[in-house]
């Protein structure tokens, strides 16, 4: 089963105890940023792309290793 909407209190939780203390509005404009980035480049090369900010989430939270850490926090 796939979420739609990211859980944003656990991944500034889980980023929190890993790197350095985020509040939740200020992981969700982290990973606003990179979204923003994914589309730039993307629209630069189709020219239109609908880029899905739950994905964008889960990638960002594969490249800062936490992505398993979120998983296994939303199962439990």
């Amino acid at each position: 089963m796939t979420e739609s909407k990211p859980n944003w209190s656990l991944i500034a939780e889980i980023y929190s105890n890993t790197y350095y203390r985020v509040s939740e509005k200020d992981c969700k404009k982290m990973v606003m940023q990179e979204y923003n980035k994914q589309v730039a480049d993307l629209k630069e090369l189709w020219k239109w792309v609908e880029v899905d900010l739950y994905k964008v989430t889960m990638n960002w939270l594969k490249e800062l290793k936490l992505y398993n850490k979120y998983q296994y926090s939303i199962k439990n």
